[in-house]
């Protein structure tokens, strides 16, 4: 979890990995009202290969 649009609010960043399924990660977007969208697409981290951890600077 980061403040990845720097809102100060804590946005959530799933990195996925496995053998089966889908394996695009995802990253929710804090709406500052109890809910979040998926824009993992629009930021770009939409990855699809194995993920296990991500760092944030």
């Amino acid at each position: 979890m980061a403040a990845v649009n720097a809102d100060g609010l804590l946005d959530i960043y799933c990195s996925v990995g496995g053998k089966f399924g889908p394996k695009d990660n995802e990253l929710y977007i804090n709406n500052g009202d109890e809910t979040f969208s998926e824009k993992a697409a629009e930021y770009g981290l939409d990855d699809i290969g194995n993920s296990v951890q991500a760092t944030f600077f």
